[in-house]
């Protein structure tokens, strides 16, 4: 999936400040780096071949529906998740690291959105016309590909405006 390569991408580009900014409170950037990769890791486990599986062998399109939303609330049930385990591991102790934390959740929250409204509309696929199921269940599914692409170039923005070499350093060797 596109969004999880644009997130594991930023993950290994993101960082701040250098090694001058020992003096600045919060996480330990080693603990920090390696809560966000583990963080990282749980949230992108499951995979579209759950999906597939589960909808193997629906009985119609009103088990079809029921497996979509599951999987759409599974979606936003791992990705708040994730923004928990974000705001647990707190900020790193270099400078910026504030801004990094804060600018890694915003853009995850981008994707978290568009997996909640996914779950809404599949909420009302239509049951009764198999063909209508399928285009519209199209739309929903195409929908989280132009939030990922959002996702992305706001984490391209904060990188390019973010000094990163301390927490690249961290990434590189916590999160192979």
């Amino acid at each position: 999936m596109r969004v999880v390569i644009v997130v594991s991408v930023v993950l290994l580009m993101a960082g701040c400040g250098d090694s001058e900014s020992r003096g600045v409170e919060g996480t330990d950037p080693a603990v920090w780096a390696r809560n966000v990769c583990t963080a990282f890791r749980n949230w992108r486990a499951p995979t579209n071949a759950d999906l597939l599986r589960r909808l193997e062998k629906p009985k119609g399109t009103v088990e079809a529906r029921t497996v979509l939303i599951a999987f759409w609330g599974d979606a936003v049930a791992r990705t708040d998740d994730f923004l928990r385990d974000l705001d647990a591991a707190g900020s790193p102790a270099v400078e910026d690291g504030d801004k990094m934390a804060q600018g890694l959740r915003r853009g995850i929250v981008i994707l978290r959105t568009a997996f909640a409204r996914a779950k809404e509309r599949s909420r009302g696929l239509p049951v009764d016309d198999r063909e209508s199921f399928v285009a519209m269940n199209r739309r929903i599914a195409e929908s989280i590909e132009p939030a990922g692409e959002r996702m992305e170039r706001y984490f391209d923005r904060m990188d390019e405006s973010l000094n990163t070499p301390e927490l690249d350093r961290i990434f590189d060797s916590e999160c192979p």
